[in-house]
């Protein structure tokens, strides 16, 4: 398995096959992360990807990742934020 950091590097890559793998990664293995906030955000960051496959995985892995997370009302308002501010 990939590392939390490799994940991150490639949820930022240029190559879009890159991103698609750390969305499938972060699907299948948020809850093993160690920082989960940072799973958390590098999933957020994907929801705004220029390629509509990846932000459509990144959605549905929104949903796997949740009950994994210590739901702080920050992190809830950050959601809710994005989901009506796509930009």
């Amino acid at each position: 398995m990939a590392t939390q950091t490799e994940i991150h590097r490639k949820s930022r890559s240029s190559r879009v096959e890159e991103r698609k793998e750390a969305v499938a990664l972060l699907r299948y293995s948020f809850q093993e992360m160690p920082d989960k906030q940072q799973a958390w955000e590098d999933i957020l960051c994907l929801t705004r990807d220029a390629d509509m496959a990846v932000r459509v995985s990144a959605a549905v892995t929104l949903s796997n990742a949740i009950p994994y997370l210590n739901a702080r009302k920050e992190e809830w308002a950050h959601l809710n934020q994005n989901l009506h501010n796509p930009d």
